[in-house]
């Protein structure tokens, strides 16, 4: 980054340190914020080979559009998940059932709905991920008070926390998806025009 103006000797400089994660700014630079816009947690999803008949052609489909059918990972925000996972779940989920006369191999099945058992099934690999992700953290120790554990210690604390709240809030968004599609008309799985920005494009 360029100066934007002349500095004199003992001038203060102010830098920013863009948008990072606690994740990252904790591991770069040794802190993190309480209030951090840019935090997110990263989902690991994937489909099985396991009784899946269209498992080959999701992974030549996923590998011609640079991705690996079986471990894909996206971020998480405490706001939000990204459309991509959803369209990546969409195709590693969808079976024959879903598909009907709709092309597996053809981006623009999977910018819009594909069907509803296919979505309830997104939403639950969503959550299913996201609950096997929170048990995978460390049982935390007793409550030790903030004002015993060193200052490392309390940034680690205050990293996962963080995460595990994203995950939290992931688990009960998908949960609110859930019930909204199953309460929804038939009309609602109408499908829209495809859209040009596939994420598998």
């Amino acid at each position: 980054d360029e100066l934007v103006r002349a500095y004199k000797q003992f001038d203060q400089i102010f830098i920013s340190y863009g948008p990072r994660p606690n994740s990252d700014l904790l591991l770069l630079y040794g802190f993190a914020l309480d209030r951090n816009p840019f935090n997110s947690v990263d989902l690991v999803v994937g489909a099985s080979a396991a009784a899946d008949p269209l498992f080959e052609a999701k992974k030549n489909f996923a590998s011609a559009a640079g991705r690996d059918v079986e471990r894909a990972g996206f971020p998480l925000y405490a706001d939000r998940y990204p459309d991509e996972l959803v369209q990546f779940l969409r195709m590693a989920c969808v079976t024959p059932a879903h598909l009907g006369d709709k092309e597996l191999d053809a981006p623009e099945t999977y910018v819009d709905v594909v069907s509803l058992d296919n979505e309830l099934a997104v939403l639950e690999t969503i959550r299913e991920a996201c609950d096997a992700a929170l048990g995978s953290y460390p049982a935390a120790p007793d409550d030790v008070p903030a004002a015993f554990l060193t200052r490392n210690q309390r940034m680690a604390r205050r990293l996962v926390q963080t995460e595990q709240r994203i995950l939290q809030k992931t688990i009960a968004a998908t949960e609110r998806k859930t019930q909204e599609m199953l309460a929804a008309p038939p009309k609602f799985f109408d499908r829209r025009e495809p859209d040009l920005l596939s994420n598998f494009k």
